[in-house]
Parts: C-alpha cells; sequence; structure tokens
C-alpha cells in the first residue's frame, strides 16, 4: 500500500541521517519480511549509533544467519559494553556447545547486573561439578 511504503521511506531516510532508533525499526522490519542481510546492516548502523540493544539482536542474528564467530565477538563487545541480554545469549551459546567454563565469565556479568535466570544457570553450572 502506498501509505505504506511513504513510511518506510520516511523511518530509512530517518535511519540514513543516524538515528540509532529508526535503524532498529528498520532492521526489525527486514528481519520479520525475511531480508536477514538487509537487517544485519540496519542493526549494525542502530549498533555503531549507540543503541546497544540493538548490538545484542545483530548477534543474535549473526548466529541464526550460521555466522557463529561474528556472532560470539559481537555479544562478546556488547557484553563487556554492559548489555545483559548480550551476555546471556553469548553464555547460551557456550552452553549449547557444552563448554560450560566459557559461559560462566557471561553469566557472572548477567548475573551482577540482575537478570535472575543468569543467576539460576551460573548457580547450577557451578553445582555441578567439573
Amino acid at each position: 500500500d502506498g501509505q505504506e511504503m511513504l513510511g518506510l521511506k520516511q523511518i530509512e531516510s530517518v535511519c540514513q541521517s543516524g538515528m540509532a532508533g529508526a535503524c532498529s525499526t528498520m532492521a526489525s522490519i527486514y528481519e520479520k519480511s525475511g531480508d536477514k542481510v538487509k537487517a544485519e546492516h540496519r542493526y549494525a548502523q542502530a549498533c555503531s549509533a549507540g543503541m546497544k540493544e540493538a548490538c545484542a539482536l545483530r548477534a543474535k542474528l549473526q548466529w541464526d544467519s550460521g555466522k557463529k564467530t561474528e556472532a560470539k565477538s559481537t555479544a562478546s563487545q556488547v557484553c563487556e559494553a554492559g548489555v545483559s541480554e548480550a551476555c546471556l545469549l553469548l553464555a547460551s551459546w557456550h552452553i549449547g556447545e557444552k563448554n560450560n567454563t566459557a559461559a560462566i565469565p557471561s553469566l557472572k556479568k548477567a548475573c551482577d547486573d540482575g537478570i535472575e535466570k543468569a543467576c539460576k544457570v551460573l548457580s547450577r553450572i557451578q553445582n555441578s561439578g567439573p
């Protein structure tokens, strides 16, 4: 529909001007429509513009697209920057790969940030022994 296209073009234009929220919105729209390449690009723009949550979403999209090394790198950087969701993502990937030891630092960070789920998983891993 014409109105919808006009709205998308306006959001895209605002994204191009450096507004992180608009880029994240476009990324979400692209992701839902199946265009993962454009979605990742827009999440990267939003991330660069300071929207750390978009960085975590970019990492998840990278992981889901099979770019596991890139995803871990992105999530690790964002986790270090203080985004608990990225820490939890990173930990879950390590656990999924049966690497609980690698998951512990990310879980500690997320737990320290008040993410109860991270605290529970951390406790379970630490109590399960080597």
